[in-house]
Formats: C-alpha cells, sequence, structure tokens
C-alpha cells in the first residue's frame, strides 16, 4: 500500500486544525494547596475566584461573563439541507443573523464581503492572507476578526475569520469552520434534523507561578510566527521561543509540529504532538497530527491507531475521517 506524500501534504497544509486561543488575555486562579496557577486559557472543570489580567491589575473573570457565557454548554438546533450541506442560522456580533455551513474540513469560518461590511469590517491592506478552496479554485481571502458568534445560546468570541464570498451559493452568508467549531463536539440527528453542539473542555495549560507575563510574551510569539507562515527556520524559532517563556502553550507546540512537516522532520513532529496530548489528552487535533505523520512514514497501522482515536474524541472530525478511509481503501 502507498499513499501519495503529496496527498499527505495537502492534508496536513489544508486540513490541520488551528487552534485559536486568546493570545492578548492571561488568567490566574488558586489551586487546593492556595499556589496560584497561571494559564492563556480559562482551567478546567469548576474553579472559583479566576481573575484576567488588564494592564497591571488583575480583577475577577466572572464579572466579564456575559449572560451567554453562563448558559447551558449544550444547545440543539435545526438546520436545513443545500445539496449536501448542513446550513444552520448563526448570530454575529449579537446583530446579523444568516445562514451559514456547518464544515468540519475548513480551517477558517468564512463570512461574505456582504455581510463583512454590513458589520463594519474592512480588512486592512496588511491584514494576513490565506488561501481557501472554492468551486472556481483556489483564491486568497484576508484574515479578519468577528467579535462574536453565536450558534443557539453557544457563543465563541472573537473568531478568526476569512472574507471571501461563496460564489455558488450566494444567499449564504458564509461557513462555519474550525476557528468556530472546534470549541465543540459536534453531533448531527440526520431523523429529527437537529444539529447538537457540545462545548469542549479546555486543556488549563497552567504555567509556573510568578510567570504570567511570560505566557502573554510567548503568545506574542506565537503571532509573530503566524504573520511569516513559510515554513522556514525563523517561523519555527518564534514557536520555540514562545515554548522557552511557557512551555504548556499548546498552540506552539501545534504550529512548531506543521513547520517541521513542512520541513519533513517527522520525528520532531511526533514529538510536538506528543506535547500537546501531554497537556491536554483528549485534543483530536493532536491525534489527527499522528495520524497524517506516521501515513507520511508508511507506518499505516498506527496512522489508523490515530485517525481512530481522533475519531473517537471528535466524530465529526472530517479530515481524520478521510484520511482513514483512504488508508482503509489501500488495503
Amino acid at each position: 500500500m502507498e499513499l501519495s506524500l503529496r496527498y499527505i501534504l495537502q492534508a496536513v497544509l489544508l486540513g490541520l486544525v488551528c487552534i485559536h486561543n486568546a493570545y492578548g488575555e492571561v488568567y490566574r486562579w488558586k489551586d487546593a494547596s492556595g499556589k496560584y496557577n497561571y494559564s492563556t486559557t480559562l482551567p478546567t472543570g469548576v474553579v472559583v475566584n479566576i481573575e484576567v489580567k488588564r494592564g497591571d491589575q488583575w480583577i475577577p473573570y466572572e464579572a466579564e461573563l456575559s449572560t451567554a457565557e453562563r448558559k447551558p454548554t449544550r444547545v440543539v438546533v435545526e438546520f436545513e439541507r443545500h445539496g449536501s450541506a448542513i446550513l444552520v442560522k448563526a448570530v454575529l456580533n449579537n446583530r446579523l443573523t444568516g445562514e451559514f455551513v456547518i464544515d468540519t474540513g475548513a480551517t477558517y469560518t468564512v463570512i461574505s464581503r456582504a455581510v463583512a461590511a454590513e458589520l463594519g469590517i474592512t480588512p486592512s491592506s496588511s491584514a494576513t492572507q490565506v488561501t481557501l478552496q472554492t468551486a472556481n479554485g483556489k483564491v486568497a481571502a484576508p484574515l479578519v476578526q468577528v467579535s462574536s458568534i453565536k450558534v443557539g445560546e453557544l457563543e465563541v468570541r472573537d473568531v478568526v475569520t476569512a472574507v471571501q464570498d461563496i460564489t455558488d451559493a450566494p444567499s449564504i452568508a458564509g461557513l462555519l469552520g474550525l476557528s468556530f467549531l472546534n470549541r465543540f463536539r459536534i453531533t448531527v440527528d440526520a431523523s429529527k434534523g437537529h444539529l447538537i453542539l457540545e462545548r469542549n473542555p479546555d486543556s488549563s495549560q497552567a504555567g509556573a507561578p510568578g510567570h504570567e507575563e511570560d505566557c502573554f510574551a510567548a503568545g506574542e510569539m506565537v503571532q509573530k510566527g503566524l504573520a511569516l507562515n513559510d515554513g522556514s527556520d525563523r517561523e519555527a524559532s518564534y514557536y520555540q521561543k514562545a515554548l522557552e517563556l511557557c512551555k504548556t502553550m499548546a498552540e506552539a507546540h501545534y504550529y512548531l509540529g506543521v513547520v517541521y512537516f513542512k520541513q519533513k522532520r517527522y520525528q520532531n513532529v511526533i514529538i510536538e504532538a506528543q506535547e500537546i496530548l501531554r497537556i491536554n489528552p483528549n485534543m483530536p487535533d493532536a491525534r489527527y497530527m499522528l495520524g497524517v505523520v506516521y501515513t507520511a512514514q508508511g507506518n499505516y497501522l498506527q496512522a489508523e491507531i490515530e485517525l481512530r482515536k481522533a475519531l473517537e474524541l471528535n466524530p465529526g472530525h472530517k479530515n481524520a475521517k478521510e484520511l482513514l478511509n483512504k488508508i482503509l481503501a489501500s488495503k
């Protein structure tokens, strides 16, 4: 059995899930021993008296939570079909409601130019450009940030979003990609026409006490690496610097793994994926990354194991399913 290395390279470049954390925020809370823990994401489980840093001050995070964020972590919404696509209603910035395609194979959420204009969003000339696959081929699209996207009562803030019209369905406002969906476990009840979203618990990514400023600086290093996005040693160095500052920053391990894959340094990719799983054992994207790299190495048995684990964690992981099916079909 032999799979095209070109196919695998496309899989990692187009399919690996981007992990989007709010790099500008640092949180702290006390554990049972009274010791402070610091993190760039909110902790898992029941934690009280969480604080967020604002300038040189720590303020209670609970006071910032909106009513929507306190609501249940599971919603059931009705969906419609557009051909083979699943459409749901989403509310952007608490003001615009539109029909969006659910696309677990898309790294980014996408909104049309008309929607962006209605929201008052104008991509700057220096905005990061990403390549999107459309019905008419590949196109470059600018990235912007949408303040909030809500499906049912579940809301995600500061969603990285591409601006591009969906030419074969102009009436659709856009699509919800993994920059929104990777917060949730997704279940489709086709018999009832229901889409079920359940919020995934985030890794606490707790750092060492007294190093909250380092984790904040690490986030800035990750941003600089993403701005390059060229698979170079220089890009890798930014993620390495981030990890020197904040060893438990999963997104830095992830993006470093992507660079190593582009450089065909497969053993290094495995190490980074394993580090992500050490931080958060329930991260399906790390399992998918392992599946991709084992496939590139020709270790199809191990690839199959990892891809099945990814699908156990997220049955809606389209890219893991596609790669697994390709491996099984090649036997």
